[in-house]
Order: C-alpha cells, then structure tokens, then sequence
C-alpha cells in the first residue's frame, strides 16, 4: 500500500470520531497520521475548555497506538521552519512546518481557509477537508477502509453503535460524502 504521510490538525483530534477513524486508518496501515505536541496540546486544551473530561491516560493511549506519529522537535527539526512561513492565522505556521519537515503530503483539516492552497503548493503539502481524503482513500482501497471502519465501529463500545448510527455520526461530524458513500456497504460495517 501507499505510504502516505499525513498531518492532523487539531480539529481533527478534538473531533473524537475523526480521531477514532485516522487512528484506525494508522493501525491498519493505510496512512501514516501525524501531529506535535503543540497540536495535541491545542485539541486537548480545547477539549477541557468545553468541559469535557480527558485524561493524561486518554492522550497516552492514543499516542501508543501509533507511536510514531508524534512529531517531536528531536526527531524532525520542524521549528526552524516557522518563522520563514506565512498562513493567514501565525498560529498555524507550526502545522505546516511539521508537515515540510515530516515530508507530508496532506495537512487534514476542517478550516482550510487557514492553509490556502498557494502558500502550500511550494512546499509540496496539500491542505484537505477530512472528507475528501477519506473519499480519495476509500477509491483506492475500498476494501481495507471498510474494514478499518468495522474495526472503529466495533471499538465504539460506551454506547455500542450500529453501523446506521455511526454513518449518522460520521455526516454530523462533517464526514457527510463519506458516510454516503459507506452507505452501500453498510451490511460490512
């Protein structure tokens, strides 16, 4: 299979069925998602603000699953790139930075008005809605990413989800044509 690298945002993470979904992905290696400290510290951060409990127990776990995708400043060099680069929010320049330096291909995101296309292209990063990477990896490997969505389903345990709730939760969670598209296997889920 490919070997394609990916940068998760911190709305990704934060969004606990998208996380569930790309760490899927990872395990069952169809992708390699990445992210920083400073991502997983922005969507851990948001998520106490809103009151919801997570605990250091939650983030380690996630972090085991797939070890290699925390981008630390020892293994990749990613902070010297900051400075020299210019995205609408400043804030954001660490996203990208990791992303040149891990040589990703994809930054996921649900705001790409942070990463305009332009100021990505001479890096070689490309900024994508969840959506439609998950719609360009299910056209290539249909039959592994319904089984990692099985696999993410069946995880699901605290309620347990039929496979018609988790495409109900897949489109209010922003994953609207990829749930349609699961629809017709829904019986493999």
């Amino acid at each position: 299979m490919e070997n394609i690298v990916i940068i998760l945002d911190a709305c990704i993470l934060y969004s606990e069925l998208a996380r569930g979904l790309f760490i899927q992905l990872g395990k069952d290696a169809l992708i390699q998602p990445k992210w920083t400290k400073k991502i997983e510290e922005e969507w851990t951060n948001n998520f106490l603000k809103n009151q919801n409990e997570i605990t250091q127990h939650t983030i380690d776990i996630i972090c085991l699953q797939l070890e290699k995708s925390l981008i630390t400043p020892k293994i990749y060099d990613y902070e010297h790139h900051i400075e020299n680069l210019k995205l609408p929010d400043p804030d954001d320049r660490h996203v990208l930075a990791a992303a040149i330096e891990a040589n990703a291909h994809y930054i996921i995101t649900f705001n790409l008005r942070d990463f305009p296309r332009k100021r990505l292209k001479k890096y070689n990063v490309t900024a994508l809605h969840p959506d439609k990477f998950l719609l360009e990896i299910f056209e290539k490997h249909q039959d592994h990413v319904i089984e990692s969505v099985a696999k993410q389903r069946s995880c699901l345990q605290n309620p347990p989800m039929t496979s018609t709730e988790l495409l109900e939760k897949y489109t209010r969670s922003g994953l609207k044509k990829f749930s349609e598209t699961l629809q017709t296997h829904i019986n493999h889920l």
